[in-house]
Parts: structure tokens; C-alpha cells; sequence
């Protein structure tokens, strides 16, 4: 049974839909672009897909997976502020509680 709404961490042994090696092949290059340019001028990075299609689940492994030392991240879902009449502002919010919460 599958459970709806809430990602899974992804590992070789309980992929079902075939997105390990996604995962591993973003995740790798994360790690391999962390040094050069493309970094410092795009510090942006989107994963875009159908509901359901399993996207909370390759950011969720790829953020466990990535090094913490190297990597500041966290995980805003916009599906949450879908009716919010300030989504820059939220996302900003968010940035910052990420900040300080450390």
C-alpha cells in the first residue's frame, strides 16, 4: 500500500516507478556542478511534473543524499500557498526561517 501525499525516501530496493536513477543522477550532479559557475549564477533549481508523478520523493532523497556542508537547502512546497496572495514574500519567510533555524 502506497501512502498518498507524503514523500518516501527513494532507495534501489523500494522504487517502484523506476526514479532511482533520477535521483542519483540529479543528486550527482549537484554535487559535481557545487565548485563551478553555474552556482553562482543560477542558484535556482526546479523539478517539474504531473501530480503524483513522484516529485516530492526525488526532491526529498536528493536533499537527504546531498552533503550539508556543501549544501544549504530546503524544500518549499508551493502547493501549500496555492491561494496566498503573496507567494514571494512566503518564499522569502521560508528562506529565512531556514536561516535561522540553522
Amino acid at each position: 500500500m502506497y501512502k498518498i501525499d507524503k514523500p518516501n525516501l527513494i532507495e534501489f530496493n523500494n522504487d517502484h516507478f523506476n526514479l532511482y536513477p533520477k535521483v542519483e543522477g540529479i543528486a550527482n550532479f549537484l554535487e559535481n556542478i557545487h565548485s563551478k559557475e553555474v552556482l553562482k549564477h543560477n542558484n535556482l533549481i526546479a523539478l517539474y511534473g504531473e501530480w503524483g508523478s513522484g516529485k516530492s520523493s526525488v526532491v526529498t532523497t536528493v536533499n537527504d543524499k546531498l552533503d550539508k556542508v556543501k549544501f544549504n537547502s530546503f524544500i518549499f512546497e508551493a502547493w501549500k500557498y496555492e491561494k496566498d496572495g503573496n507567494l514571494p514574500f512566503s518564499i522569502f519567510e521560508a528562506i529565512l526561517d531556514n536561516i535561522i533555524s540553522g
